[in-house]
């Protein structure tokens, strides 16, 4: 019971709170009204006019137009000279003023019985002047008095031709961006993509240049770009492992030369943040590939796929040879980059005659990457060895004839011998012409091979030959 008699005891005691304040406002509203007609009186009085006439403004910038309009009292009684004012006024703001005017009203009449008339005074505002105001407070930034002046404009515009229901949608979106601004972090990359894309690539290119240099070597960086909603660039390493002295110093040097922009949004800044995470590792090692007729080899076995080593040699305009090639193994966050460079280049030359003194064919086939040689080789061998067998056998038979006894023996021995003998000497002959021409033969090859390499060898004297650069990424 008492907590009913308590409610209903709240209930009263707000209804005449609300009573008495909307008494006191209503009397403030009309006591400010009243000023106002006894001022716009003053002012005619002081200086009569007709027309419309503008006020000095308010606080606000708004504009109060008054519109004076003096009739003859002597008119036809069935007319009203107030409706008559009226539609005059509104005429007069029309003509001088292009645009909507809103609370139009009247709010005095002044009797002049010298001339027999009476002035009618009205008052209004333009529509146009609330939108500059609410114009003028968004421009100022000023958000709440902005969506107060265009939920004002939106009641008085029944057709929206100002827009006024676009611009309250558009700065509750900003205030609510403004909410969302003063609460989250932000993705870097989404906000400042560019931006943080340039950063990877500084880092990369300063990290391939340092690669070059160094035969092996690691880094794990895990570096956090950061900044708050003042714009200041609070970036820092996390955690850093590395071969390579000095570059958390690297770093922070890197970062001072504002490849970094602060996110902004609106004329705001963001809280932003993107950890960026790099994992890298880096080795060097030296394949010597043989090109011969056969194919082209390398020394040893790799897993890698060197098909552009490959396709290098098999562009070349006299291909055989030895390749010394230097190849350099980077992994980047998972992804296998290589580079291969050419750093030296053999090829025979005619100093491969020495295997032809030893041997001839063995010089060709050395000029020649086995593609030649080994018809001189044999055929110097079988003519060698008949040559020598021949001569042996000859000898052998001679020394039977010297001491034969008999006419028949001492003439079957004399023409083996004789025989053997020729055959020894055509055989030798034959030897000596394959011997020199394999000589001969190799010296010009390999003259023809030096002069055929020269560009390659020209080059490689002042650079290694690039044969294939792949360039690190980030993904």
């Amino acid at each position: 019971m008492k907590q009913t008699k308590s409610y209903y005891y709240k209930i009263i005691t707000l209804f005449i709170f609300c009573f008495c304040y909307s008494k006191i406002h209503a009397q403030a509203y009309n006591d400010d009204k009243i000023l106002m007609i006894e001022n716009i009186t003053r002012i005619y009085n002081e200086e009569p006019f007709e027309g419309v006439k503008v006020m000095k403004a308010d606080e606000e910038g708004i504009f109060n137009y008054v519109i004076a309009i003096t009739l003859s009292n002597n008119i036809d009684l069935d007319e009203n000279n107030s409706t008559i004012a009226t539609s005059k006024a509104k005429e007069a703001m029309q003509i001088s003023y292009l645009g909507r005017f809103i609370k139009f009203e009247i709010l005095t009449s002044i009797v002049n019985e010298t001339n027999n008339t009476t002035t009618y005074l009205f008052t209004c505002q333009l529509l146009s002047d609330f939108v500059k105001v609410a114009e003028k407070y968004l421009s100022e930034k000023k958000y709440d008095l902005a969506l107060k002046s265009y939920n004002y404009i939106l009641l008085l515009d029944e057709i929206n031709e100002y827009r006024a229901s676009e611009k309250i949608a558009q700065i509750s979106e900003f205030n609510n961006f403004l909410k969302k601004r003063s609460t989250s972090v932000f993705s870097y990359k989404s906000t400042n993509k560019n931006d943080l894309v340039f950063f990877q690539n500084q880092l990369l290119e300063d990290l391939n240049l340092k690669i070059e240099k160094k035969k092996k070597g690691y880094l794990n960086l895990n570096y956090l770009v950061s900044f708050d909603t003042s714009g200041n660039n609070l970036s820092e390493v996390k955690n850093i492992s590395t071969s390579l002295r000095g570059y958390k110093r690297h770093l922070s040097k890197i970062n001072s030369k504002g490849f970094l922009a602060p996110s902004i949004e609106q004329g705001f800044f963001l809280a932003a943040q993107e950890s960026l995470v790099l994992d890298a590792k880096w080795s060097r090692t030296k394949i010597l590939f043989k090109s011969k007729t056969k194919g082209i080899f390398p020394k040893k076995k790799s897993d890698q796929n060197l098909s552009a080593v490959v396709d290098f040699i098999n562009r070349q305009p006299f291909k055989y040879g030895k390749y010394f090639c230097e190849i350099k193994n980077k992994e980047v966050n998972g992804n296998s980059f290589t580079n291969i460079n050419l750093v030296k280049y053999k090829t025979v030359g005619p100093r491969a005659v020495f295997l032809s003194m030893l041997m001839p064919g063995l010089g060709t086939l050395k000029v020649t990457y086995g593609k030649k040689g080994w018809g001189r080789f044999t055929c110097f061998l079988l003519s060698s060895g008949l040559a020598i067998g021949s001569k042996l056998h000859a000898n052998a038979e001679y020394k039977k004839y010297l001491g034969a006894t008999n006419q028949m023996d001492i003439d079957r021995y004399y023409n083996n011998a004789n025989i053997s003998h020729k055959i020894a000497l055509i055989s030798g002959c034959l030897s000596a012409t394959i011997y020199l021409n394999d000589l001969i033969g190799v010296i010009s090859k390999g003259a023809k091979n030096i002069k055929t390499s020269k560009p390659l060898r020209q080059q490689l004297f002042e650079d290694p030959l690039i044969i294939q650069n792949q360039k690190i990424t980030w993904d």
